[in-house]
């Protein structure tokens, strides 16, 4: 039997020559929506319990700006932003009381090239002379607002706060700890200081801070304190299906439309399983979720409860950037044991060292991880612990011999691991 599953920009093939029992797990498939424009309309004018967009944005001469995902998201920036340009440029607001920040958290600043495939439709930057900020942890200006009621202080990008209205551009997925992506993360991670960020997601290892749990999580109660404090005039949260087209669009208050909009993304990607399997084969879903290391192991977290104890997990991630995070990778040669990261998320956190937290963790449940990946072997084996894959060959030639050789009666196939929730009774 053949598969194939997303490994960048292309596919990879998968040959199973044994007769088992296989089953491949995706999100359901539905229909976007016939009239995206006209969703969108909508939702900017008859948001929940806030002003509409029209409302917020006339009065003359206000400074509006925009927090936008950054390039490890797939908002869907050329449907949804010309559209909110071209509704503003026929209200008479001026390109130059427009701004964009680019909610990067911890990731980096973008590329020329990362500009090029968020901003660019047939050659043409379609932000137009509008001003580009990127949230850059280490050099970009922020102000100190006090803490919150778990004594996580609140500094936030000092551009954000200087606007007079502000609007949260933004997707809702899953979040391994935050439970949910979308509504306040667009502040908090996205407009915070590398303190107030680390402080916040040091609460990873509370065990309801989980993915797909709101309920006393308190890395989400924590941002969304932050963000009623901070403020934002208006949240646009975009639900997509799995091929990246808009299902819904959800806009409003911070915490109402989120909510709204939640409803509708876990529906459709929480899967729940009967029982669980001896193997699965997992793929982040593509570019640009498996552009590196870091953001791919998202796709571990959301799946491996599918497999067994002491069952055999391979993961296909291109990772193309390599490993994405300099702490993640440091923290890998430091913090090795699960007993040590633990210790040292709940120490001395450092923005990075969960995603050790959360590799290690399934390490700890797996018999094997085998990754197949641009990582090098080296790093691949000694550094972060998982059995090397060279080549599709050699992944085929591993899947079909431990199918044969463990007594593999069950396999999970997930092309998309990074979009679903996968609950499985034992």
């Amino acid at each position: 039997m053949i598969f194939n599953l997303p490994y960048g920009k292309e596919q990879i093939e998968i040959n199973i020559d044994a007769n088992i029992d296989i089953e491949v797990i995706n999100p359901k498939r539905v229909k976007p929506a016939s009239n995206y424009l006209d969703l969108l309309d909508q939702a900017l004018e008859n948001p929940i319990n806030a002003k509409p967009f029209t409302e917020l944005v006339s009065g003359g001469n206000k400074k509006i700006i925009f927090v936008i995902d950054d390039y490890t998201r797939k908002f869907p920036n050329k449907l949804i932003i010309p559209p909110i340009l071209k509704k503003l440029k026929n209200l008479g607001v001026k390109n130059e009381d427009i701004s964009f920040i680019m909610a990067c958290g911890t990731h980096g600043e973008p590329t020329s090239d990362h500009l090029d495939e968020l901003f660019t439709i047939n050659g043409k930057f379609f932000l137009g002379d509008c001003t580009l900020y990127c949230n850059n942890v280490h050099s970009s200006e922020f102000e100190y607002m006090g803490e919150t009621s778990r004594d996580v202080p609140i500094e936030i990008n000092k551009e954000y706060l200087r606007a007079d209205v502000r609007i949260l551009l933004t997707d809702v997925e899953y979040h391994y700890y935050a439970g949910f992506g979308g509504g306040r993360k667009s502040i908090l991670p996205g407009v915070s200081s590398e303190s107030t960020i680390s402080k916040n997601h040091a609460f990873l290892i509370d065990p309801n801070s989980k993915t797909g749990n709101l309920e006393g999580n308190p890395v989400h109660l924590d941002m969304l304190e932050v963000a009623e404090k901070i403020g934002a005039d208006l949240v646009i949260n975009v639900v997509k299906t799995l091929d990246n087209k808009i299902l819904d669009i959800k806009a409003g208050a911070i915490n109402d439309a989120f909510l709204e909009a939640v409803k509708i993304y876990d529906s459709n990607n929480r899967i729940k399983l009967d029982k669980k399997a001896d193997m699965v084969i997992l793929s982040a879903g593509g570019f640009p979720k498996d552009i590196n290391l870091y953001q791919a192991l998202k796709g571990v977290e959301h799946c491996r409860r599918a497999l067994k104890n002491n069952g055999y997990m391979f993961f296909i991630a291109e990772c193309s950037e390599g490993i994405g995070h300099k702490v993640f990778d440091e923290w890998m040669v430091k913090y090795n044991t699960l007993e040590k990261v633990k210790n040292q998320v709940v120490n001395a956190f450092k923005m990075g060292g969960h995603k050790v937290y959360y590799l290690l963790m399934a390490k700890n449940q797996t018999a094997h991880i085998f990754l197949y990946s641009k990582i090098s072997k080296d790093e691949t084996e000694n550094k972060f612990l998982l059995d090397y894959i060279e080549n599709p060959d050699d992944l085929n030639r591993k899947i079909n011999d431990i199918i044969d050789k463990k007594n593999i009666n069950s396999i999970y196939i997930i092309p998309h691991s990074k979009d679903l929730l996968i609950e499985a009774n034992e």
